[in-house]
């Protein structure tokens, strides 16, 4: 019997957001996330910490801000953008707030 290797839901819907528009429209990734109400904030913050792909990130934060996933309670919003705030972006010599 062959194995499937399947991504996590919570790498997953980074790996989606990553494509929005050219793979996906904004509209099916947010119905997607939408339903995700089952992600771990345990395997969601490290990923959120270490995405590179500053789109997917805020993507993902805005999306999950908007449709009240309990998730944003249990996110560390100081490890993942350097700020309480959701929509700060990193930068090697300082946080800068957009």
């Amino acid at each position: 019997m062959a194995s499937l290797r399947v991504a996590e839901p919570e790498r997953a819907v980074l790996e989606m957001l990553w494509g929005v528009p050219q793979h996906q429209t904004l509209e099916e990734a947010t119905h997607l996330v939408e339903i995700l109400f089952g992600l771990r904030a345990t395997l969601m913050q490290p990923l959120l910490e270490s995405c590179r792909n500053i789109k997917a990130v805020r993507l993902f934060l805005n999306l999950a801000k908007q449709a009240s996933h309990p998730i944003m309670e249990d996110l560390d919003m100081t490890r993942i953008t350097g700020s309480a705030a959701p929509y700060v972006r990193r930068h090697a010599t300082a946080t800068i707030r957009t």
